[in-house]
């Protein structure tokens, strides 16, 4: 059944367990006013690489796997839906997802997607810090920075941005 028919949830949904399986954090979900349990896969890696079906596989069996995709479309993040069987379903939306979440969903952008930090957050957590990647390559800010004038926004925000990515913990 395609998300935008299920039913709007009163209260927010309790997070069950989370855990990681290859390229991917699982969250499984308990529904507020429904007892089924909604499993959704957040793509760590290649989203090639991470496998809905085996999501689907985990215990306990759950109805509906939902992975998050890649992209952003005008109405929010990229959805795939899928039943039991790992077969995708068509109608999964950013919106009708927040509504089953309870009108709030959580989203976690693809470059902060760390399975400790992930495993750690409890909802209703503050948002949390995920270091950063130490193998981005910020030189080709620099070098553009040095091409700009010294005083303008532009090179004050690509300094800024180099700044952050190598040294903020």
């Amino acid at each position: 059944m395609p998300l935008k028919h299920w039913a709007t949830q009163n209260e927010a949904p309790e997070l069950s367990v989370v855990r990681t399986v290859r390229d991917a954090v699982v969250q499984d979900w308990y529904l507020a006013d429904d007892p089924a349990l909604l499993r959704v896969v957040w793509p760590t890696g290649d989203i090639l690489s991470s496998d809905a079906g085996a999501a689907a596989r985990l215990d306990p069996p759950v109805p509906w796997v939902l992975q998050v995709g890649p992209g952003l479309g005008v109405f929010g993040p990229e959805l795939g839906l899928y039943g039991p069987d790992g077969r995708e379903i068509q109608g999964a939306g950013w919106r009708d997802y927040a509504e089953v979440m309870g009108g709030v969903a959580d989203y976690w952008p693809g470059g902060l997607r760390d399975p400790e930090v992930m495993q750690a957050w409890e909802p209703g957590d503050p948002q949390p810090i995920v270091p950063p990647d130490p193998a981005l390559d910020t030189a080709p800010l620099l070098r553009l920075a040095a091409m700009l004038d010294p005083e303008t926004p532009a090179t004050r925000t690509l300094l800024n941005l180099a700044r952050n990515v190598q040294y903020k913990r």
